[in-house]
């Protein structure tokens, strides 16, 4: 009785203790070990040992199959996604109806004084040499030039006069006027800047949603298609710039072998337990059989 009771009893012992040292052989010990120069086997256990192949093959994996281009593109101009986005910019645009603040206001929450004043002198730089740029390609002094000639002939009744003397007179109005044009430009660009800059930031958000409410169906539908063209357009861009693979490569490398383990234990702590009783009913289960034979 003794004899076909140990038996499995045995069994189930080394079952159960061999599958739970192949386990913690995974990670342990965690770091090698030498006598004198000889190298102990199976120092360090697999994982640490291998922790360099294992971020590369993982962060392989990541990128080229769980988080690429095709898998974010999906997920990111999927109907529910884009679903969400038009929920919620009709909730934001609903909202701008009950709101009193002024686009100045927010502009205060949103920045620091510093950087408030920073963004203005930006975008005074940038509007003052883009008018510029569209008022030399509109070549006022040629079109104002144009315009006095005509004035003129029309008032002489159609008649050429002095045709020579005309044309020095066109070309130095055309001269006079380009050249007060970059005098007095810029300043005049920067103080109607300014002022539209005034009056724009003293708009309130509920006054601009009375403007555009009737038009609110199409600017939902302008922020989604801008939302699809944004991802399009700059997906593939924004991968490359991130590289994902190194990443999640440098991740798993940072961490040691002790974070590696209860990573591990975290998430399969139940199906490793299972992997241990399952060699100890195995160990039974053949101490038994060898009983039969």
């Amino acid at each position: 009785m003794l004899k076909i009771i140990l038996a499995p009893l045995l069994g189930g012992v080394i079952g159960y203790i061999t599958n739970d040292i192949a386990i913690k052989m995974l990670f342990h010990p965690r770091k090698a070990y030498y006598i004198g120069k000889i190298h102990v086997p199976f120092t360090p256990g697999l994982i640490p040992q291998q922790k360099e192949r294992i971020a590369v093959a993982i962060g392989n994996m990541v990128s080229k199959e769980l988080v690429n281009s095709e898998t974010l593109r999906g997920t990111l101009l999927s109907d529910q996604t884009k679903g969400k986005l038009r929920s919620v910019a009709e909730q934001w645009l609903e909202r701008m109806s009950e709101s009193e603040k002024t686009i100045g206001d927010v502009a205060e929450e949103a920045f620091s004084p510093q950087q408030l004043e920073r963004y203005k002198e930006r975008m005074m730089r940038e509007g003052r040499r883009f008018l510029m740029k569209k008022l030399e390609e509109a070549n006022v002094g040629q079109f104002v030039a144009d315009g006095v000639m005509e004035e003129i002939q029309e008032r002489m009744g159609g008649q050429l006069f002095m045709k020579s003397l005309m044309g020095k007179l066109h070309d130095g109005i055309a001269e006079a006027v380009d050249r007060k044009l970059q005098e007095k430009g810029p300043d005049y660009c920067e103080q109607m800047l300014a002022n539209v800059e005034e009056d724009a930031m003293n708009i309130r958000f509920c006054d601009i949603h009375a403007r555009l409410e009737a038009h609110i169906p199409r600017i939902v539908e302008e922020i989604v298609n801008g939302y699809v063209a944004a991802v399009d357009r700059n997906l593939d861009a924004v991968l490359a710039a991130v590289n994902i693979e190194q990443i999640v490569v440098d991740k798993i490398r940072g961490l040691d072998a002790k974070q590696l383990e209860e990573m591990v234990f975290g998430v399969m702590k139940r199906e490793l337990s299972a992997i241990v009783y399952l060699g100890a009913g195995l160990g039974f289960l053949m101490g038994f059989i060898n009983l039969i034979w």
